[in-house]
């Protein structure tokens, strides 16, 4: 035999064991202990699930991000680091800010960057629709604060 089999033997001839002392015993506690050893079907739950995606609430700090990265991609200062007259590192640190303060998740769709791609059926849908949705509170936040 393998080393180990013969442990795992045991286990479950231990779960076993468990498992036909534990059908003997009908009270709420052997219940408990018969769904945690994985032989009792728990009951499904009558609650309906109900979507609660994340509202973030548009700061001005947020405008403020999203105003100064647009004037960086307006004049496609993003392309180049500083070192050669752009402003690339300043674009990712300002872009990576503003989506923390967004509450959105790394590997989501960036709010810059959103009106760029359009998903395709293998993407989540709802990603990037959280992002268009920001995007459109952003502008319109600037919008409002511009006058």
């Amino acid at each position: 035999m393998r080393p180990g089999v013969k442990d795992e033997l045991f286990r479950l001839q231990d779960l076993a064991s468990l498992r036909s002392q534990m059908l003997k015993l009908s009270s709420p506690m052997a219940d408990r202990r018969l769904a945690l050893v994985g032989c009792h079907q728990s009951m499904p739950t009558r609650r309906t699930p109900i979507d609660r995606g994340r509202r973030v609430q548009i700061t001005p700090a947020m405008v403020a991000l999203w105003k100064r990265g647009q004037e960086i991609l307006a004049t496609k200062a993003e392309q180049k680091w500083e070192e050669e007259g752009g402003r690339r590192r300043e674009f990712l640190d300002l872009a990576v800010d503003l989506h923390e303060l967004l509450d959105r998740r790394p590997w989501q769709v960036d709010v810059f960057y959103v009106d760029a791609m359009k998903p395709s059926d293998d993407q989540d849908q709802g990603d990037w629709v959280g992002a268009a949705a920001a995007r459109r509170a952003l502008v319109a936040a600037l919008q409002q604060q511009s006058g």
